[in-house]
């Protein structure tokens, strides 16, 4: 699965030789235009990272996804690679690839992202339970590399590493330590928000874990948050107003979240 969904149809990773995608340095110096962004060019894109950046207080983002589409466009705007373990509050004490130095979470975040189901930017460590995020691509497919190499071993001295991705099921297990604060993390960060914005998610009936957090949060809160869904379509709607009373529910996805940010800059330029 992570080599389907890191390289996928894309020529520029689809076509790199294996040496270069597990040497991270290589990546970095010769290789650049392997990482560049290519999604981020798309408006959309850009114009929710722009909110995320600078919304009121500090914007927490949970998500199920184990794509870097969000990150490739924020860790760029951090000045510099320090920032990224200074600002960044990923819901756990990541290791760093370059030195494996271990980062606290962040003290005074200016983001949050707590990624519910790992990412393609992780690899586990099995010895010491700690998390790698490589914040220059994906690297969970050096999991399944036989030799060892600096590229797929933990500065413990173990090999290989793991990847980190709850996959698809009706039963989605999460037994990993660091996903348990992950979770526990989203909860708080749930609890204590004043507005809640989901977009694209549907509350599958298969997502028995989400659909337990979510009811735990919002009854746990005092005021209650005021919950705003942007989906595609009608079928979730019963689901979410039963639920959540009160919710402003729409049809028209991210596109319609944006339009009504543009409303909103608009609105305040009026002003």
């Amino acid at each position: 699965m992570s080599e389907v969904l890191a390289r996928g149809d894309s020529p520029p990773l689809k076509d790199t030789p294996d040496k270069v995608m597990e040497d991270d340095e290589a990546a970095r110096s010769e290789h650049r235009q392997l990482f560049r962004k290519r999604v981020g060019r798309q408006g959309d894109l850009e114009e929710l990272t722009r909110w995320v950046l600078n919304a009121p207080g500090v914007c927490t983002v949970i998500t199920t996804n184990y794509d870097m589409l969000l990150e490739s466009e924020i860790y760029p705007r951090m000045g510099s690679y320090a920032e990224i373990w200074e600002k960044i509050d990923f819901g756990f004490s990541p290791r760093e690839p370059r030195s494996g130095t271990i980062h606290p979470r962040a003290a005074r975040p200016v983001f949050r992202l707590y990624k519910l189901h790992g990412s393609l930017n992780w690899l586990r460590c099995a010895r010491c339970d700690r998390i790698y995020i490589n914040p220059h691509g994906h690297i969970a497919y050096l999991a399944f590399k036989e030799r060892v190499t600096p590229a797929n071993q933990c500065h413990c001295f173990h090999a290989p590493w793991q990847h980190l991705m709850v996959t698809p099921s009706f039963v989605r297990g999460v037994h990993d330590p660091n996903l348990h604060q992950i979770w526990q993390s989203a909860l708080e960060a749930l609890r204590c928000a004043e507005d809640w914005l989901i977009i694209g998610y549907s509350l599958p009936q298969e997502d028995v874990a989400i659909r337990s957090l979510l009811p735990r949060a919002y009854h746990g809160a005092r005021p209650r948050p005021r919950v705003e869904v942007f989906v595609r379509d009608e079928k979730s709607r019963a689901s979410y107003e039963l639920q959540f009373g009160g919710c402003v529910y729409h049809t028209d996805g991210l596109k319609g979240f944006l339009r009504g940010l543009g409303r909103e800059a608009r609105a305040r330029t009026t002003d």
